[in-house]
């Protein structure tokens, strides 16, 4: 997966919640993040109702300020009262399958301290998590080299945005060329790994999705609009697939492509003649397989994009400049 750096502050912030274990009171800890300046905030809540999460995002509001989107996975906790919370305050959800990888990040580091101080002290968890914040955020991060509390306090200040970024941006890693997907094509869907899983686990689902529309103007990047799914995914959640193959009458047949018969019929044996059994399938070979871009004929694959290049400091030092911002709070604005 390619990294994603995020131009100026409050650009995104992603959320989760913090499972304490089933004997913790309260169990669940609503946790968000700055992905540009990192700074982060945990607010303990009592279930995993819409109607918590909800008041929690409003507690995130009044402490790290107002994001411009805020990135979640589909659980029931991100519906309903959250996202009409969201949706009052103009602020885009961004749905991943998978999760917010920076709030996963958070969310174990917060685990660790949390414990320890417990181990050491007893109590509540909850006695100790401010403390956990407050030292995080007032720790150098070293994807930023600078405190998250320093950064959240002076996004205003473009020398030292446009330094974060830059070291953002030399540890940021681009392996993955996606190949181009267009409509009509083939995909499966990223599943979220369980907690505990074998190497065997299969992170991409037995479903096959057929590409509907493309909405390339989307501030979060390209969605992917899929026949019979419920909302659009990004490019990273998507698998592009060039056919699934099952065996039907002894032969490996096509799943998805209307060409699976011979339009003409085959010749009969003369009088006589052995009348040939159709093969069995090898033993070894499995039922249904997915075949891969990969294993099609060159002469039938698109030609690969062009591969992306990362953007020099002086393009992102331009970008960050002129991208629109939004307030702090609804009554701020930005300072002359």
């Amino acid at each position: 997966m390619n990294s994603f750096v995020a131009d100026f502050p409050r650009q995104e912030f992603q959320v989760d919640l913090l499972d304490m274990g089933e004997s913790a009171v309260p169990r669940y800890g609503f946790t968000a993040v700055d992905i540009f300046s990192k700074k982060g905030a945990c607010f303990p809540i009592r279930s995993k109702l819409a109607s918590e999460t909800a008041e929690a995002l409003r507690k995130t509001f009044d402490e790290l300020g107002y994001p411009s989107s805020v990135m979640c996975d589909e659980g029931g906790e991100f519906q309903g009262e959250f996202a009409a919370e969201c949706k009052k305050e103009a602020v885009d959800i961004i749905r991943s399958r998978t999760g917010g990888r920076f709030v996963e990040r958070f969310i174990r580091t917060l685990k660790l301290p949390i414990f320890e101080r417990r181990k050491a002290l007893g109590g509540n968890w909850t006695q100790y998590v401010q403390d956990v914040v407050d030292n995080y955020n007032d720790s150098v991060h070293a994807s930023i080299h600078e405190k998250p509390s320093f950064v959240a306090e002076h996004e205003y200040v473009f020398p030292i945005l446009e330094r974060a970024h830059e070291h953002m941006m030399k540890q940021a890693k681009f392996p993955v060329q996606y190949e181009e997907i267009e409509v009509g094509d083939h995909v499966k869907i990223r599943i979220k790994s369980p907690a505990f899983y074998k190497e065997t686990f299969n992170s991409w689902s037995p479903q096959v999705y057929t590409i509907d529309r493309i909405d390339a103007e989307a501030p979060e990047g390209k969605l992917y609009h899929l026949t019979g799914y419920r909302r659009p995914l990004l490019r990273f959640e998507l698998k592009k697939i060039a056919d699934v193959q099952r065996f039907v009458g002894g032969e490996l047949r096509s799943a998805l492509q209307q060409v699976q018969y011979p339009s003409v019929a085959p010749a009969l044996p003369a009088a006589g003649a052995a009348v040939p059994h159709p093969s069995a399938p090898p033993a070894a070979r499995p039922i249904t397989r997915s075949v891969t871009a990969a294993a099609v004929p060159p002469l039938a694959m698109p030609l690969p994009p062009r591969p992306r290049t990362a953007p020099t400091p002086a393009d992102a030092a331009a970008r960050l400049r002129s991208l629109p911002r939004r307030p702090v709070t609804r009554s701020q604005t930005r300072p002359s």
